[in-house]
């Protein structure tokens, strides 16, 4: 049996929790969405459907299948995802991308489901996806330099500053 403590913020946020209980403590999965995903769906049965919610989940949850079966849901999310999770996406690879001044980013967006996945060149390189937020307009983050020893300026799309 699974135990779920789920709690309703009247400010409209949302805070649900579903404690890790081992590989054979989950009873529910979907198919094609592993275990993350599962999680975020069956946490998202609890959500009222008369409200528009903004999800954002971390790269354990996160899968392209996920983002669109939310999306079919009509549902918002922005979430880091892991490399090997983006399948096809045909952005600049990491070794490509590791070339390239901090600040760099390469995105795709799939024209039938508004899907967005940018690659963006940080500290390392940072791979979020999202179904409703874009790049534009691309801020201005100003993290420490460890090789000029000062803060410097460095371009960041939208949807990075919207995950941070």
């Amino acid at each position: 049996m699974t135990t779920s403590q789920r709690t309703f913020n009247v400010h409209e946020v949302i805070s649900m929790l579903e404690p890790y209980q081992g590989a054979r403590g989950r009873q529910t999965e979907y198919p094609g969405l592993g275990m993350g995903g599962s999680v975020v769906i069956d946490l998202i049965a609890e959500m009222q459907e008369d409200q528009s919610f903004h999800l954002t989940f971390d790269n354990l949850f996160t899968s392209l299948k996920l983002v669109d079966c939310l999306s079919a849901k009509q549902i918002a999310c922005t979430g880091t995802i892991r490399c090997n999770r983006i399948e096809d996406c045909p952005v600049k690879s990491i070794n490509e991308m590791k070339k390239t001044r901090r600040g760099t980013y390469d995105y795709a967006t799939d024209v039938n489901s508004g899907l967005l996945v940018v690659r963006w060149n940080d500290n390392n390189i940072v791979n979020v996806v999202s179904n409703k937020v874009g790049i534009h307009p691309v801020q201005t983050a100003r993290p420490w330099s460890r090789s000029e020893k000062k803060k410097v300026d460095v371009p960041q799309p939208f949807l990075i500053r919207h995950y941070n």
